[in-house]
């Protein structure tokens, strides 16, 4: 096999890795879409009533945004709490409910 045989060979076997590669990294993608994650509530907020896991503090707990005024919202909380706006830092979407037996 000459040089330029064996350099042709590996040109192809890196565009076939690297074609594989930027496979393997859109799938990666996709799947880093369904996993929760903790969202700064500076990059966006969850939907107005939806529950949410919040985090304020060294605290979490269930939660669901509601409007106030269109510049000021509150966190309730199951029970007779509600955080204002400003205490949270994160929240986090919850996973779906199981599916029932039987």
């Amino acid at each position: 096999m000459t040089i330029a045989e064996v350099c042709d060979q590996q040109a192809q076997q890196i565009a076939t890795l690297a074609a594989k590669l930027q496979e393997v990294e859109s799938d990666n993608a996709a799947l880093r879409e369904q996993v929760p994650r903790w969202v700064p509530v500076s990059e966006r907020l969850p939907e107005p009533g939806k529950p949410v896991l919040i985090s304020y503090g060294s605290n979490q707990l269930v939660s669901h945004r509601e409007y106030r005024t269109p510049d000021y919202w509150v966190w309730y909380c199951s029970g007779p709490v509600s955080i204002a706006m400003d205490y949270v830092t994160h929240w986090c979407a919850l996973p779906p409910a199981p599916a029932e037996e039987g």
